[in-house]
């Protein structure tokens, strides 16, 4: 009887954890999501707006920090990449560059490919 107690527990902790772990990213991305909404908009209103770079800048600080939350959660190859895009995202929009939605895209795809893959399936479990 006490190893079923053990099993049960067991199973309740990493059920409890996936849950954490996909309310975590989904409350991450949708703020991720607005500071990049932002950015596009002003950026397609006019590429030249200024207002972009501060946006830029809390992006940037914004990413650390969600980094530094989810880096636990998930693999960092994966973390890393979204970093080099977020990354590349002022030097584009300094230079005026075409692939700078394309980046913001890029980023937008990423993270929500984090969350779907975090997503427990049943033919992940058997």
């Amino acid at each position: 009887m006490k190893r079923v107690k053990l099993c049960v527990l067991i199973i309740f902790m990493i059920i409890s954890m996936s849950i954490y772990t996909l309310y975590t990213l989904g409350k991450r991305n949708i703020e991720l999501y607005k500071y990049l909404d932002q950015i596009k908009q002003i950026y397609l209103a006019d590429k030249n707006d200024q207002r972009i770079e501060p946006l830029l800048a809390e992006l940037g600080g914004y990413w650390r920090d969600y980094y530094v939350n989810i880096s636990f959660l998930i693999q960092s190859s994966q973390l890393g990449d979204i970093s080099d895009s977020v990354a590349r995202l002022y030097p584009l929009w300094q230079s005026d560059c075409d692939e700078f939605l394309s980046e913001i895209e890029s980023i937008r795809y990423q993270t929500a490919l984090l969350y779907d893959n975090e997503f427990p399936n049943l033919h992940s479990i058997i």
